[in-house]
């Protein structure tokens, strides 16, 4: 679920405020399972994941994102960082930076910037794991709603590093929104190139979400 990690060069513009209370936002989901977007399940059971936002100026923003199974013994993930984002000749773009704390695995820091324009978007992950190799993500895809409570986002994924074959997965997400700040959430993804051997299949996940 790391689509918007970001760069620490935002940290020297977060500047506390009394007021950060009064700018908090996210949304709290139950979901089938923790995939991931090189198709590596996380977390086979369901999960509740939850993101919190706290904005600390009209450009930058605080974040928390957590991962848990509803077995005690199953996963645990939390990533903490910020991001800032600013218009650029009719192009959004957002710096984002996390480190990304996982039980039972190394910590990892990530740093992207995305890129946001008519619909259109370009996100560029780099991962630097600890003790492991690292490694970079590619995404793009563009959003639009075929009817006024459907949201869909068709997409492709590149990854290379990390310790893994290369991939290439297609895929889409979609929402639903079934009014009073919930939604129905779902992603489908598939291998479409992958190196001899690598037994990465297609695999989805649904969700429930509410947005606060």
């Amino acid at each position: 679920m790391h689509g918007w990690k970001a760069s620490m060069v935002g940290w020297a513009l977060f500047a506390p405020t009394a007021s950060i209370a009064q700018n908090i936002s996210g949304t709290v989901g139950l979901y089938s399972r923790y995939l991931d977007y090189d198709l590596f399940v996380l977390t086979s059971q369901p999960v509740v994941q939850a993101v919190v936002y706290a904005e600390v100026s009209e450009a930058c923003s605080l974040m928390a994102w957590g991962s848990h199974g509803l077995s005690t013994r199953v996963g645990g993930e939390i990533d903490v960082g910020g991001f800032c984002g600013v218009d650029i000749g009719g192009t959004h773009v957002t710096a984002t930076a996390l480190r990304a704390f996982t039980r039972g695995a190394r910590d990892t820091s990530i740093a992207s910037l995305r890129f946001d324009r008519a619909g259109f978007d370009l996100t560029v992950e780099q991962y630097v794991w600890d003790a492991n190799p690292d490694g970079t993500r590619v995404y793009t895809g563009y959003t639009f709603k075929p009817a006024e409570a459907l949201t869909l986002h068709p997409m492709m994924i590149y990854e290379t590093g990390l310790g893994v074959p290369d991939i290439l997965v297609a895929g889409a997400d979609a929402a639903l929104d079934l009014g009073g700040d919930l939604s129905l959430y779902g992603m489908a993804l598939v291998p479409a190139a992958k190196a001899n051997g690598d037994d990465r299949k297609a695999r989805a996940q649904v969700g429930l979400r509410y947005q606060f």
